[in-house]
C-alpha cells in the first residue's frame, strides 16, 4: 500500500486544492459585486475607497484569471509529478524529471505577474 498509498494521497489532494481553488474564486471573486469583493482582496499600493468601478472590475478580472491560471499549473504539476513517479518506479528514467521544477517556477511567477498587471491598471 505504501507506493500507491502515495499515488492516492496526491490525487486527494489534488482534488482538495481544485476545490479550493474553485471555491475561492467563486465565493469570493466572482460572486460579490461592486466594493464588496474588494473586503477580500489586499491590495497594499491602493486605498480601496478611492477605486474606480472600471478599477475594481480590473482588480477582479486579474484576479479571478490569477486563479484560474494556477489551477491549471497546479494541475500540470500534479500530472508531471504522477508521470514521473510512475516512469521512476519502472526504471525508466531516475528523477522526476525537469518539467516539476519548471511548473514550481511558473507558479512562484504567476502572482508576481499579476500583481503587476493589477498594479498597472490600478494606477492609471
Amino acid at each position: 500500500m505504501g507506493e500507491k498509498g502515495i499515488i492516492i494521497g496526491l490525487l486527494i489532494l489534488y482534488a482538495f486544492i481544485l476545490a479550493l481553488t474553485f471555491t475561492l474564486n467563486y465565493f469570493l471573486i466572482i460572486r460579490p459585486t461592486g466594493k464588496e469583493f474588494l473586503g477580500f482582496v489586499n491590495i497594499p499600493f491602493v486605498k480601496k475607497e478611492e477605486l474606480t468601478d472600471e478599477q475594481i472590475y480590473m482588480v477582479r478580472k486579474h484576479t479571478a484569471r490569477m486563479l484560474a491560471t494556477i489551477t491549471l499549473f497546479v494541475s500540470i504539476l500534479f500530472a508531471s509529478i504522477h508521470y514521473g513517479m510512475i516512469r521512476t518506479a519502472l526504471v525508466q528514467q531516475n528523477t522526476l524529471g525537469a518539467m516539476v521544477p519548471c511548473m514550481t517556477a511558473v507558479l512562484i511567477v504567476l502572482p508576481i505577474f499579476y500583481m503587476w498587471k493589477i498594479y498597472h491598471n490600478v494606477v492609471k
